[in-house]
């Protein structure tokens, strides 16, 4: 057992793990950019589904936040659209309107996980690690 190689692998996988927060809500992109910097994401912030798309297509992304409600389409929609550009993409939806039957929709479309906000930091951690164990199992 190799300690140094088991403490690096503890402490630096968030550092390479590129996150999408996919949100029309200004406050909420910037609550949830520096809440996942504060642990080490790179993010890339996208206000609407198109610009969502748009960033996806320049860049490969591990993890996405996408709110159910966009002022130009619905995080449902933009689901398929995502994982059409990127099948590995974790995708978490999140609202503030959520429903049993959107919940269902969003994991029978694809998504990992569906928080309703207000959410928190410690939720949000723990997406980031399951897509983090995820990938450590991929590759083994």
């Amino acid at each position: 057992m190799s300690g140094p190689t088991n403490d690096r692998d503890a402490t630096v996988p968030q550092r390479d793990l590129r996150v999408l927060v996919v949100d029309d809500e200004k406050n909420i992109l910037t609550s949830l950019t520096v809440c996942l910097q504060s642990i080490g994401c790179a993010v890339t912030a996208a206000p609407s589904g198109q610009a969502a798309l748009q960033a996806l297509s320049r860049e490969p992304f591990d993890l996405a936040f996408v709110d159910l409600r966009l002022k130009d389409q619905s995080g449902l929609d933009l689901l398929p659209q995502l994982l059409a550009q990127n099948p590995s993409l974790a995708v978490v939806i999140i609202t503030a309107y959520g429903t049993l039957d959107t919940a269902v929709q969003a994991v029978k479309g694809g998504a990992m996980d569906y928080l309703a906000k207000p959410f928190t930091p410690a939720q949000i951690r723990q997406a980031v690690e399951q897509v983090i164990e995820r990938r450590t199992l991929r590759r083994r």
